[in-house]
């Protein structure tokens, strides 16, 4: 042996990298992406292990500069060695644009630094195209605008189709993609530097080509419609993904079969709201009329769904066989599927297959879809049964459920996220793509005990992000998150305390001995040989350290007092510091403590409790501030960059924090207290304090102002009451008034939000004058649109019709604020109506005309209709009776051939009347709409061996009779006697 130093191997340092980092194309000098949804939350980052990991190592993060970590950590524990390192940087530290350089530094103790190379330079993109919806309550975003070159399309679209021109949005940017809809078929445009820098002279254009058009197929209302995704995976505004959508009358075939019907609770509709669609399937109608359909014909339907982002979600072919003709055929499209589409749209046609013939296309049906997007269902892990996994389990084999749309290629990342007490993370990941996994069958992924065993004792969040670029867009999506607790959780202990501390825990450096301060962990169930670890951690460069002390026989069982050097304190003056410390036995970590945050300096002056601004006074009428009132912090010794947070003492559990705000150059800071939240609170007191933030770090809270909030009258007139638009009057529904269902309607309210739980029913009498209760919406939870739009509910007929004609019946509305603060539910003013359901008939036997003939073209007006001489001779005559009962007093007699039109003042669900002919030859007639569109033909019935007949038409539905034509059979005719049902 010389006694030379053995040189020390290199750390072998990989790059560190972000699990939701984006890779860029084309990269340019970028070595990845970081997008809006990596930094929701802090951004999550790893750092590799490296070679030789040993207790007393420190690794730094550097991001933005090399000189200052943003992130630091020294390993203490022996659990830590021969792992990933993860670690977190909070949102306010992560800024738009060039992050460079992007590495860390490892040092061991006695060691020349280390760090990873190369340095990485990261594109963040915290900004959306088109930025946030300007007006979310209209159709598609505000920002997002394109023009059409063609607004019809016919068969002499030439070759090159249809150009789509986008307006400049916001925030373009080179490389975003824009992705053009035309029906169900898709285009991608890359936008060019150029087209960035100067869109007007280099405009953005997206064609479609006559192939694609033919393949997205004909149909009245073609739906176009475009949404940018930049490069780093951002997408627009999610209230409003896509631009406004235009509808093309495409007409290139000529000969397409009618389109298809989408139904929704029986109602066609081009709209599907999710609200209203509730859990129901969609139906698919394909009307099958013997001109174009034959007993045998298969139907194929396709439904192409394409959602907010990622790659369309198709159902079908769909097969069914014609049976009957004419008919219909009802094809189902699974809730899941539309709902995996909200905010998006779809596009469904059908194909028709006879034997010996070419398949002939229908014309496409488009629909928007309407509601909030849900998110991936959470995961689950089998053998964490009551939420608990034990940590002694040797495979935890977690169950990803199946989603629509998924293919084989998506790429799953499962994670595992835990934080331990001292504010460590553990972080675990299993990326891969789906693989060979049947339809409808969940993926499985295997966590082996070496896994478990790194979050034993914590409470851990396990979730899956989906990536799909299947289309060569980006789209990443992540599940609800499924949360359990490994192993028997770890004891916390009491926070440490330093001596001298003063009130507020501020810690004057003028106090503190010349030695350093005297930092104190107070548990006691300690023993020999254990090893309690500390850290200190300051807000400024250089006021951190820690360390650990191994208990012997004299120091176990007691308070351990630990002398941190005074440079560690005054290092931090005008700053914070955060202590903590955790206790080890044979290796083992027993438990953490809460933190210690201390405030270095001088004691502050009092600060004032946060006061009302008028005109809100104390007690608080909710209903009397519909936009809220202002609570107002003012700090006239406020230094620059200080920053003040309103706090409410004891809130509601899960209630937001307000917002941390910096001083106005008035000393003061104002905070709005919305309806929702007072609403939450009402018939309460509530607390309200405010802490001021200096350098980064909490350094004083105020007293506390005490506010009593009254409680909501049930039936306050200022609140809304139920309204159902088919009764506009409040007073009388009158069911033979309108078609189809009613509507019930509630405008938004003071004090509406998703916290919101509501009950809304109908009381009356049915049928056999007992008490009925039809519920409408039961324990709903107010969504976002209803937030702004307020509740619109469908009432059906069939709900009307089961109560008793001609009664009062009541629509109530109570609303619980929220879950959390017991509550009792607020009733609405009450809506009272009274129902008419029986028919409304008019009875018409001619006894205002005037005896006599009447020749083509005579119009005769009697109190329910007209009556039109179309053709031949017709009279009115003077007594049938030798016909009666269907023809009595006055009668329209029709000679041999005569036609007439009647036109009824009040359009018809049925209709009777009665005819005679002395030679029993039936009569045509055609029944019409207000379009004149035919709704029904037929002859009269047979006349058997009587002269005279009643003749039904009966109700056809969604439709109403305005116009019939009646032609005589051959005989001459005799009428009288209608019945109209309206």
């Amino acid at each position: 042996m010389n006694g030379q130093k053995l040189p020390v191997p290199p750390l072998a340092l990989k790059s560190l990298y972000f699990p939701s980092q984006v890779t860029l194309n084309p990269a340019e000098h970028y070595d990845a992406g970081i997008p809006i949804r990596a930094v929701e939350g802090g951004l999550q980052g790893i750092i590799p292990a490296w070679l030789i990991m040993s207790i007393g190592d420190l690794v730094e993060v550097f991001w933005g500069n090399d000189s200052a970590a943003i992130w630091s950590k020294e390993l203490l524990n022996a659990d830590e060695l021969d792992k990933d390192v993860a670690f977190s940087i909070a949102k306010g530290q992560v800024h738009e644009g060039d992050a460079t350089p992007v590495f860390y530094r490892v040092t061991r103790k006695n060691q020349t630094p280390e760090d990873s190379t190369p340095f990485q330079t990261l594109l963040v993109k915290l900004s959306r195209p088109g930025e946030y919806d300007d007006d979310p309550g209209e159709d598609g975003h505000s920002d997002l605008k394109f023009t059409l070159s063609h607004k019809e399309v016919d068969e002499n679209l030439p070759p090159e189709g249809v150009t789509m021109r986008i307006v400049p949005y916001r925030n373009l940017t080179r490389y975003d993609r824009i992705l053009a809809r035309w029906g169900s078929q898709q285009r991608v445009h890359v936008v060019t530097p150029e087209q960035a820098q100067d869109p007007i002279k280099n405009p953005i254009e997206v064609v479609f080509s006559r192939a694609l058009i033919d393949a997205a197929g004909d149909g009245d209302r073609v739906a176009v419609a475009y949404q940018p995704i930049d490069r780093c995976g951002n997408y627009p505004d999610e209230r409003a993904p896509w631009s406004a959508t235009h509808h093309v009358l495409v007409d290139l075939g000529g000969n397409r079969l009618d389109a298809p019907q989408v139904l929704v609770n029986g109602q066609p509709t081009d709209r599907v709201d999710l609200d209203t669609l509730g859990d129901d399937d969609v139906i698919v109608r394909v009307y099958t009329p013997t001109k174009d359909f034959a007993v045998y014909d298969e139907v194929l339907l396709t439904w192409t769904g394409t959602p907010a982002q990622g790659s369309q979600i198709i159902v079908g072919p769909l097969s069914m066989r014609v049976e009957f003709v004419p008919f219909h055929l009802d094809f189902t499209i699974p809730n899941a599927a539309v709902k995996a589409i909200a905010k998006g749209a779809a596009s469904v046609g059908y194909v028709r297959r006879r034997s010996d013939e070419s398949d002939r296309r229908s014309k496409n049906a488009s629909v928007t879809v309407i509601g909030d997007i849900s998110q991936l269902v959470a995961p689950t892990v089998v053998e964490a049964t009551g939420g608990t996994l034990p940590s002694e389990t040797k495979w935890a084999t977690v169950q990803i459920p199946w989603y629509p749309g998924r293919n084989s290629s998506h790429l799953i990342n499962l994670i595992w996220s835990a934080q331990k007490p001292g504010g460590d993370k553990v972080y675990y990941e299993d990326p891969r793509t789906v693989g060979d996994v049947a339809d409808n069958q969940p993926v499985l992924r295997s966590v082996s005990n070496a896994e478990i065993q790194r979050f034993n004792g914590l409470n851990v969040t396990v979730y899956y992000v989906v990536t799909d670029s299947e289309t060569g867009l980006l789209s990443v999506r992540e599940s609800l998150p499924f949360r359990m607790q490994v192993g028997v959780a770890l004891p916390t202990f009491k926070r440490p305390e330093v001596e001298g501390t003063g009130a507020n825990d501020v810690l004057d450096p003028e106090n503190v001995p010349p030695t350093g301060a005297v930092l104190v962990a107070p548990h006691l169930d300690t023993r020999d040989k254990d090893r309690v670890n500390y850290r200190w951690r300051g807000s400024a460069s250089g006021g951190s350290t820690n360390g650990h002390v191994d208990l012997i026989p004299a120091t176990a069982g007691r308070p351990v007092r630990i002398t941190v050097d005074k440079k560690y304190v005054t290092a931090n003056l005008n700053g914070t510091v955060v202590a903590d410390y955790n206790i080890q036995r044979a290796g083992e970590t027993l438990g953490h403590s809460h933190e210690l945050t201390l405030r270095i300096g001088t004691a502050l002056e009092d600060l004032l409790p946060p006061f009302l601004v008028a005109p809100a006074e104390d007690p608080i009428d909710v209903l009397a501030y519909p936009e809220g009132i202002t609570v107002r912090i003012e700090f006239l010794e406020a230094l620059s960059g200080d920053r003040a947070r309103l706090v409410e003492v004891n809130p509601p559990a899960g209630s937001p924090q307000f917002p941390l705000v910096e001083f106005n150059s008035n000393k003061r800071v104002n905070t709005v207290l919305s309806p929702a939240f007072l609403a939450a609170r009402h018939g309460q007191t509530i607390q309200l304090r405010w802490n001021l933030n200096r350098n980064n770090a909490q350094f004083g809270k105020s007293p506390i102002l005490p506010l009593n909030v009254l409680k909501i009258a049930d039936e306050d007139a200022r609140l809304p009451s139920p309204k159902i638009p088919q009764a506009p009057d409040d007073k009388v529904l009158n069911l033979n008034s309108f078609d189809g269902n009613a509507q019930v309607t509630v405008l938004p309210w003071t004090g509406i939000s998703t916290e919101n739980i509501v009950q809304l029913k109908i009381s009356g009498k049915d049928n056999n004058n007992s008490d009925q209760t039809l519920p409408i919406l039961t324990n709903h939870k107010i969504t976002a649109t209803e937030v702004s739009s307020g509740i619109k509910e469908t009432l059906t007929r069939e709900q009307l019709l089961t109560l008793k004609h001609d009664t009062e019946f009541n629509v109530s509305l109570e609303v619980l604020p929220g879950t959390t603060n017991n509550l009792a539910p607020i009733a609405f003013p009450t809506l009272t109506l009274n129902l008419l359901k029986n028919p409304l008939v008019t009875l018409e036997g001619f006894e205002t005309g005037i005896v006599g003939e009447k020749p083509v073209g005579t119009v005769m007006d009697f109190p329910s209709m007209t009556v039109t001489v179309v053709a031949a001779r017709v009279a009115i005559g003077a007594n049938g009776s030798s016909y009666a009962p269907p023809i009595t007093e006055k009668f329209l007699y029709i000679s041999p051939g005569a036609t007439l039109r009647f036109t009824l003042k009040q359009p018809a669900k049925s209709i009777r009347f009665g005819i005679a002919d002395g030679s029993r030859i039936p009569s045509p007639y055609k029944c019409y709409d207000e379009n004149l569109q035919l709704i029904k033909a037929g002859s009269t019935p047979s006349y058997g061996e009587q002269k005279q007949v009643w003749v039904d038409i009966t109700e056809t539905p969604n439709r109403k009779i305005k116009f019939i034509d009646i032609t005589d059979g051959g005989g001459d005719s005799y009428l009288d006697n209608f019945s109209i049902v309206h």
